[in-house]
Formats: structure tokens, C-alpha cells, sequence
């Protein structure tokens, strides 16, 4: 129950599966030592001798791929004219990490997320990055939380956040309007969102469903649980909770809304559509209210969905009042300098201009989220000015985005067995969905199941 695949979703899946099980054999397992790092030698005349460092990517397609490249460009023009970033935007990056630092051969920086960075540190994929951080005077404080929290494994610092992700609820206002409700009110509590989406759901004469509020996939899961307290994860014991009773009680409710639609013919409904990358989505032609993703899916919008008068909101708490909104999820991708590079001085200095310094142009003009929270307003103006106009339908609500990162401090559990943790989520999901397990039977199995993993350790 996976049908809808953003970007970042698509670029996390890869790290979950294949990626994942990759991780667990293929990296060294000895931790890093401290790396001094020594300035580079001056040539005649006391120019800085010309360095090329290698950054390994994942490959996110042409168009992000130049996207990203122009801030290593930005970098040599502006800040180090004797560095070269060269760029590898690769299918097979985590492969390609693991066995090049493996073989003593590893880039000089490399992407990371959130799903697998603590499997990297702890296996001494990366060096940490603590002394460069406090050289450059920067600290928790500089980051959001969640991306800080994200990025850090045993006490130490592995990477550097990079792109932020919130991610807010779409919803058709059209769709609103047809069902009979204000367009200009989306649900503000758990409960009024399914008040909302049962409101809006339709079926035909024989049951099935013609127009849905909300289709409940597996990834959401990520974001509901939280909202009610629950935990999946507890650091200071290591053990997974995923069978405490907040989780449960996420889960049944998910459970509750789709058999008041039917389970047959929600799942029926979600293996049968397409996501929101198709002009035929339920969402693009008003079938469907709500869907979930971040500010850049106005491109998508745009692109599928052009006629379609659509809102944005933040995703409903439990109760509706100002501090259960540190329940919202972040979670993104982080930056690290693999063990054994050659050129850690400059790779910390690509690293630090252009997703610290500049963190607000890598943002915008690459579509991302920002990780550096003094630098929001300055990212604010440059995407409504220069990526959305004054007439994109996102422009009203790009604010919510922003909201929703200062203030979410949830994320994915960081351990070394988040990426199994995240494919057992989903196929136990399944089975529950399906009507095939009970909440509490699956959550106790989930729970069984990864923390048998996680007792392996790395």
C-alpha cells in the first residue's frame, strides 16, 4: 500500500530495500580515527594548488542532477576557484560507497538520509564530523532538530543536514466543495479529518468507491504515530516499541477509518490508481481530497493537475492545540566525508558553503527543504520570487512548509536496522490493511522481528 512515490519517497525506498540489505554486509565494521586535518600547501605565488574532490550522489534524473551540480559550480566561482566538484550521480551509490571506501578508494563526500546514516557510522563507513563543526563555531542550534537528531550516532556527529523534508497534506478544495464542506477549513484534529474524509467518500450501487477522502498508505504511518505520542523506538534502552500502546492506538484508528470504507474496496481502490505522478490520479481528476508531500509538488501540480484549486494544510494533531505540533515528522538527507577521503579540508569547506552558508539557495533553487532555520526567510523570498511567481497556487500556503519544520521534532528512529525496520513497517502493514491481522498481532510481531535484527547489531 506504496502507491504514491515522490521524489525524495522514491529516493528513500531505494536506500531501504537493496540499499539496505547491502548494509548490513558489505562495510567495514572498524570506527574511524579522529582525522587531522592539515591546510592545503600554497603554490608559487601563495595560490592554493588546483584539487578535484569527488561527490557521490544518488541519481535523482537529469533535471535535479543539474540542479545540483550548479552549487558545486557556485562553490569554484565564488568561494574556492582552485576546487573542482566533480559529481558521480550514481544508480548504484551505496553500492558504489561501500566497496570504494572498501577498497581504500572512496569519495570525498557522499549523500546520506536519515534511513540509513547510523548503519553507515557504526559500521565506520564515515568520519565524524565534530571538530570541523566546532572549528566552524556551528552547533545543534544552527540545525532543525530532527535533521540534527537524524545525524548523529552514538553521541557523535556523521553528516552534515542537508536537505529538510515536512511534509504537509494536499487537498482538492474542488473535491470540498463538491462534498458539502468550507474549502477554506481542512481538519485540524485527527478526528475531524476523518469526519472530513467519510464525508467526502462516495460508492456506487454495488459498493464500490467513486470518490475517496483519503487513501491510508503504509508510508503515513510514519506521521500518524507520532501525532498520537507513540514511539517507535527507545534509544536509552534500544528496544523497539512498536507494540507500546500509543502505537497501537495510531494504528487501530487507521484501522477503524478504512473499515468504515470497506477494507476490500480501500485496498481494492489503492492497488487499483495511480500516484500522483499521472494526469490520471484519483487527485488530478477530483476523486480523491488528500494526498501528502512537500512544497515542491506544486511542479507536479502544475504538470498533471493544472485546473485543480487546491489548499494546503499542516497534518492534524491529536487534539488540535499548539504543543502537540512537535509531533510532526522531519526527515530528510544529510551530507557525510567518507573514511579514507583524500581531501577532507575540501570537501569540508564544499560541504559547509553550499548547505550551510548557502543552505537557503541549495533550498530553493534545487528544490529542497532547508536545514538551517536562520536561514528560512531568506530561502522563503528566493523560492516565491524566483521559483514560484506571485501566481502559483503554492505561493499562500509555502509558509506552512516552514512552520511545520521549526516546529516538528519527530523522525524516523535512528538504529542500525531502521531500513529493515521500514520494510517490516510496510509488509506488516499489508497484512493488517488487508484485514488479514490484528493491530495488536502485527505490532507485536513487528516488534519481535526488528528487534531480532537489531540484536544481531551491525
Amino acid at each position: 500500500m506504496t502507491r504514491r512515490v515522490s521524489r525524495r519517497d522514491f529516493i528513500k525506498a531505494t536506500a531501504i530495500g537493496a540499499g539496505g540489505a547491502f548494509l548490513a554486509s558489505c562495510a567495514p565494521a572498524a570506527t574511524p580515527t579522529a582525522q587531522v586535518v592539515v591546510p592545503p600547501a600554497t603554490a608559487a605565488g601563495g595560490a592554493a594548488p588546483p584539487v578535484t574532490i569527488e561527490v557521490l550522489w544518488e541519481n535523482w534524473g537529469e533535471l535535479f542532477n543539474k540542479k545540483m551540480s550548479s552549487i558545486g559550480d557556485a562553490f569554484t566561482k565564488d568561494a574556492a576557484p582552485n576546487i573542482t566538484v566533480k559529481w558521480d550521480f550514481a544508480e548504484n551509490n551505496k553500492e558504489k560507497l561501500l566497496a570504494s571506501v572498501a577498497a581504500g578508494t572512496p569519495p570525498d563526500a557522499t549523500i546520506t538520509s536519515y534511513i540509513e546514516n547510523a548503519t553507515y557510522a557504526a559500521k565506520g563507513t564515515f568520519m565524524p564530523l565534530d571538530d570541523l563543526l566546532a572549528e566552524a563555531g556551528l552547533g545543534q542550534k544552527d540545525f532543525v532538530p530532527g535533521m540534527w537528531d537524524t545525524s548523529i550516532w552514538e553521541g557523535k556527529l556523521y553528516a552534515i543536514p542537508g536537505g529538510a523534508d515536512a511534509k504537509f497534506l494536499v487537498y482538492s478544495k474542488d473535491v470540498y466543495r463538491d462534498a458539502g464542506l468550507d474549502p477554506e477549513a481542512p481538519p485540524k484534529t485527527v478526528d475531524e479529518f476523518r469526519e472530513h474524509a467519510l464525508k467526502i467518500l462516495k460508492k456506487d450501487a454495488q459498493g464500490n468507491i467513486e470518490r475517496l477522502g483519503y487513501a491510508p498508505i503504509a508510508t503515513d504511518m510514519r506521521y500518524w504515530v507520532p501525532l498520537w505520542g507513540g514511539d517507535w523506538y527507545d534509544p536509552a534502552t534500544k528496544k523497539v516499541t512498536a507494540n507500546s500502546p500509543k502505537v497501537v492506538e495510531a494504528w487501530q484508528w487507521v484501522l477503524d477509518y478504512a473499515n468504515e470504507i470497506g477494507l476490500d474496496k480501500v485496498t481494492a481502490w489503492m492497488d487499483a490508481n495511480p500516484g500522483i505522478q499521472s494526469e490520471a490520479s484519483p487527485f488530478c481528476v477530483k476523486k480523491e481530497a488528500f494526498f501528502s508531500d512537500g512544497w515542491w509538488v506544486y511542479d507536479t501540480l502544475d504538470t498533471f493537475a493544472p485546473k485543480i484549486d487546491y489548499g494546503v494544510a499542516a497534518w492534524p494533531t491529536l487534539h488540535g492545540i499548539p504543543e502537540e505540533r512537535k509531533n510532526w515528522v522531519i526527515q530528510g538527507w544529510m551530507l557525510a566525508i567518507p573514511k579514507g577521503s583524500k581531501h577532507v579540508n575540501e570537501a569540508w569547506q564544499f560541504i559547509k558553503y553550499g548547505f550551510v552558508d548557502q543552505a537557503w539557495a541549495m533550498a530553493c533553487r534545487s528544490l529542497n527543504g532547508i536545514s538551517v532555520p536562520g536561514q528560512m526567510a531568506q530561502m522563503s523570498k528566493c523560492v516565491k520570487e524566483e521559483i514560484l511567481g506571485t501566481t502559483n497556487r503554492m505561493v499562500p500556503y509555502f509558509d506552512i512548509y516552514n512552520e511545520m519544520l521549526s516546529l516538528g521534532t519527530k523522525h524516523w528512529p535512528v538504529m542500525t536496522a531502521s531500513a529493515f525496520y521500514w520494510d517490516e513497517m510496510k509488509r506488516i502493514y499489508d497484512f493488517v490493511i488487508r484485514g488479514q491481522k490484528q493491530v495488536k498481532e502485527a505490532l507485536d510481531e513487528l516488534t519481535e522481528s526488528v528487534q531480532k535484527e537489531l540484536d544481531k547489531g551491525v
